[in-house]
């Protein structure tokens, strides 16, 4: 979702057409592609698009992935035609010769890529299935404050490069994270998201009441995000799962707790959190 909503305010500012690439995806067959999703009228570019860019040895994904690791670690663009994520943090993707095309290659994890443009990126963001959270308990049904908490595990304690990567939260910042909306939002109902959903409730289920789970039969990622972005605050991991549930949310008072430490190996996390969820941070102390 970073890396669409890039692509579509660059095309916006630059007034390039902007394809996208799967061939990652043979790596990791089981990931959902974003049109799936959402209703979005992509367009996919194929290996020979890749190659007329950059080339036939530089356009495998290998390479690709080689080129992207050399670039961040000496904060080089080494590629004429390849504009590479190189900093930690929001940097202006700069194309200076718009009759060349480019590949742009990076996560792209700050909404100041596409800030200026949200208004009309977030009509793009409709949701192919229409499923409420209130499918999880009629109990929800109300104008009760409702809490989303998204809790990451899988592949963040499976995989071992995520897991020094990114690391899971400590289960204390899931508690008193709640504990903070709740004190604030005395009649809220929690409603709780995770790939891992049975350690989930066995975790928070005796500590809170008020509080539900999303293990419907049929759901899936697609669901879960469309779910979890109906909630109104929020309690988050460390996961771009998360951060777009809690950013397409509507609630203009949404509070959103995030990680102090975004990254387990110390990268540095500057300009992942929107700024607007830093300041509803500090109304819960007001």
């Amino acid at each position: 979702m970073f890396q669409y909503a890039m692509g579509f305010s660059l095309a916006a500012r630059t007034g390039l057409p902007i394809v996208y690439s799967t061939t990652f995806s043979q790596y990791e067959p089981s990931q959902l592609t974003i049109d799936q999703v959402f209703n979005l009228q992509i367009q996919w570019c194929d290996d020979s698009a890749l190659i007329s860019c950059l080339g036939k040895m530089a356009s495998s994904p290998i390479a690709r992935r080689l080129l992207g690791k050399v670039s961040e670690f000496t904060k080089r663009q080494l590629w004429t035609s390849m504009r590479t994520d190189i900093l930690n943090g929001y940097n202006e993707i700069d194309i200076p010769n718009l009759s060349l095309d480019y590949y742009i290659h990076g996560y792209w994890q700050s909404e100041y890529y596409f800030l200026r443009d949200f208004d009309q990126l977030k009509k793009q963001f409709v949701f192919n299935e229409t499923r409420s959270i209130n499918e999880i308990s009629a109990d929800l049904i109300g104008n009760n404050e409702k809490i989303g908490v998204h809790i990451r595990r899988g592949d963040y304690i499976s995989n071992s490069r995520a897991r020094k990567k990114l690391g899971t939260q400590l289960d204390e910042y899931y508690v008193n994270g709640i504990e903070k909306l709740r004190h604030k939002f005395a009649a809220s109902k929690v409603i709780v998201f995770s790939d891992d959903i049975r350690w989930a409730e066995d975790f928070l289920s005796p500590l809170f009441d008020d509080i539900y789970f999303s293990n419907l039969p049929g759901s899936s990622a697609g669901s879960d995000i469309q779910m979890l972005s109906q909630c109104d605050h929020f309690v988050l991991s460390n996961s771009t799962f998360g951060w777009w549930a809690a950013y397409l949310c509507n609630n203009p008072r949404k509070v959103v707790i995030t990680p102090k430490k975004w990254f387990a190996d110390g990268t540095s996390d500057k300009d992942i959190i929107p700024i607007s969820w830093i300041n509803s941070q500090k109304y819960l102390n007001e």
